[in-house]
């Protein structure tokens, strides 16, 4: 404290910006002194994920902890983060109080037991360490290879069937989207979290980007982004937005535009079984991110942790 006044840390996920702005102007009135993040990085503030500015922001953050009585959770939707979790262990390590927007479900306190637990490596260009797996795909039967080039890709698209685009699925809500999110925001999941994904997947599209105008540093195959040995899908606009964003800033093409499009979850799937490739679901080129991948050769859905992540 200094003098009569607590001292709070703001802790949470920056994609809540509303949130925290609310919390703390709530707690400031109450009588606190409220620290809050520097950088929205989740909703807007692109300067998070230039070379070396996470690392800062996440060790100062840490700081920020040091300075605190308590720290204060924004966990909208129940929503917590790898980054966050690490905060709030950080802060129960030091002895700070922890307190929650809302709070916490009780089913995280369940017995681990009803999680399965797979421990296996995953790997897109050596970065990516899985936190866990569990089934999500019946098996199928992968019939090609990939193709070494994008041209290569453009000439075996040319002899392939012309797929039915009619019956194309909507988009996922954004109630679809959060309720993923917060399932893989959990420290355990539960079988029926990742039934309750899958649910949701193969009834929907998702997105995908490719330029407006041909570009070889930005090859798609059958209509998807290949990026890095993988293909890449999102579930939101919002993870559309942000990796063109991303792409444009390390080829130094500000301008470039992109076209977005819509393709059924398991017609990704498909895909991606074809080629024998990895299927990368709301992919973001940034330390500790959890997304999704469908793995081809096992033809499972995993949930991974981004680490040591390299720019594309």
């Amino acid at each position: 404290m200094i003098g009569q006044y607590r001292i709070i840390t703001l802790c949470g996920s920056t994609r809540f910006k509303d949130a925290f702005m609310e919390a703390q102007k709530r707690l400031t009135l109450e009588g606190n002194i409220v620290i809050s993040v520097g950088l929205f990085g989740h909703s807007g503030d692109d300067e998070v994920w230039t070379e070396g500015t996470k690392a800062m922001l996440d060790d100062m953050h840490k700081r920020k902890i040091d300075l605190a009585d308590e720290i204060y959770v924004i966990n909208v939707d129940g929503y917590i983060g790898e980054s966050t979790r690490s905060e709030i262990a950080y802060a129960e390590e030091t002895g700070k109080k922890v307190r929650y927007l809302e709070e916490p479900e009780t089913v995280e306190k369940e017995p681990e037991e009803t999680e399965p637990q797979a421990e296996a490596q995953v790997s897109v260009a050596n970065t990516v360490t899985q936190v866990e797996a569990e089934t999500s795909k019946e098996d199928a039967e992968v019939q090609d290879e990939m193709p070494a080039s994008a041209e290569d890709a453009e000439t075996q698209n040319e002899e392939q069937p012309v797929k039915d685009t009619k019956s194309v699925p909507d988009n996922l809500s954004e109630v679809d989207v959060n309720t993923i999110k917060i399932k893989l925001g959990k420290s355990h999941r539960k079988e029926s979290d990742w039934d309750t994904i899958k649910t949701i997947l193969s009834s929907h599209s998702v997105m995908t980007i490719a330029p407006a105008n041909e570009d070889p540093e930005v090859p798609t195959v059958e209509g998807i982004l290949y990026e890095d040995g993988a293909f890449v899908v999102f579930t939101n606009r919002d993870d559309c937005d942000r990796h063109i964003r991303h792409i444009n800033r390390v080829d130094g093409k500000p301008d470039r535009e992109f076209e977005v499009r819509s393709v059924a979850f398991d017609e990704a799937v498909a895909i991606a079984d074809q080629y024998g490739k990895d299927l990368y679901v709301d992919f973001q080129p940034e330390e500790n991110c959890i997304c999704l991948v469908y793995q081809a050769e096992s033809h499972t859905l995993q949930a991974v942790l981004l680490q040591n992540v390299e720019e594309i």
